[in-house]
């Protein structure tokens, strides 16, 4: 819906659905033509890869580690970690044994052994008391974590292991926090990058398969971003080397669009959540094929752009 609405706004003549009927095989979302010219459209959506949900496994039997540590010592902290291996390259106890060395804890200590980066840092108590103080917090939220850490990165991953008094008028909410542990992950690991790429590469052919032959072919691919702007620019470049590489079978593909969302959690009493999007082209091959929507976004209004991508700005 929001594919077609874009080209509407932007003077495409017609615009239409194209209904799937058994035994005509695959077939594009869109047919969308204006004087001139006409094109085919494809929507994808990248969803979380196999590989993805492993690594996020691992992320969280190495995280739960940390939270036995932060019990057993009874001291509540916060531990930033960028894996420069794959996650199934450590042992279930690494992150534990590494912060048992650091503690007591006593202020911000960061470390790198060449496999990891770490950042252990004591909670906000400050902020977390001046907010409970006035304010109920949603268990597990990402609201809870902003304040126990003092920041948020959207991209990473969390696990949170809180002790906290429940509010008698809204057990799903605290009132009072008693003890914490938060880690936040990220891997950076080319190994782990590349295997995310393929999932894009196989989304591609997927897409490319459901193309005609009589007419140019462009895919739009929603994408969540991964926040983290390291990441996410070396994800664009990837996606930009795979189309660039990329070899048609029957169609004629030319352009995809890689349509970036990334959600901001706000705290803000008339929203719930806001949200930045970056579109980026990437040419199929060589070929001198016009984009049929320059310069285009999905949900926000293209006046109000500003150019470039936002993990850039």
């Amino acid at each position: 819906m929001l594919v077609a609405g874009v080209y509407t706004r932007h003077g495409w003549s017609t615009v239409a659905f194209v209904d799937e009927t058994p035994g005509r095989g695959r077939t594009p979302d869109l047919h969308v033509s204006k004087p001139g010219t006409r094109w085919a459209v494809e929507c994808k959506r990248i969803m979380r890869s196999g590989y993805a949900a492993r690594e996020e496994k691992a992320g969280k039997l190495l995280a739960a580690k940390v939270h036995e540590v932060s019990e057993s010592c009874g001291q509540s902290f916060v531990l930033d970690v960028r894996f420069r291996e794959e996650l199934d390259a450590y042992d279930e106890s690494y992150l534990k044994d590494r912060i048992e060395e650091l503690l007591p804890l006593d202020g911000t200590v960061e470390h790198s052994d060449g496999r990891t980066d770490i950042r252990l840092r004591p909670v906000q108590w400050d902020l977390v008391r001046s907010i409970v103080s006035s304010d109920l917090i949603y268990i597990g939220s990402t609201r809870m974590m902003e304040i126990i850490s003092g920041e948020h990165e959207h991209g990473a991953s969390h696990s949170l292991n809180v002790k906290c008094r429940r509010a008698e008028s809204k057990p799903s909410y605290a009132d009072v926090i008693y003890h914490a542990s938060l880690v936040n992950w990220a891997s950076i690991s080319p190994a782990a990058q590349r295997a995310k790429a393929d999932h894009f590469k196989r989304k591609i052919a997927s897409a490319e398969g459901q193309l005609p032959d009589d007419c140019p072919g462009v895919v739009h691919v929603g994408m969540e971003s991964l926040g983290h702007q390291i990441i996410d620019q070396r994800r664009h470049f990837q996606n930009h080397l795979i189309a660039r590489e990329f070899t048609t079978s029957t169609s004629r593909l030319r352009w995809i669009y890689g349509n970036y969302f990334q959600v901001e959690v706000t705290t803000r009493q008339d929203e719930s959540c806001a949200m930045e999007e970056s579109m980026a082209p990437y040419r199929i091959g060589t070929h001198r094929t016009k984009e049929p929507l320059p310069g285009h976004l999905l949900i926000a209004d293209d006046q109000d752009a500003v150019e470039g991508l936002h993990w850039n700005l």
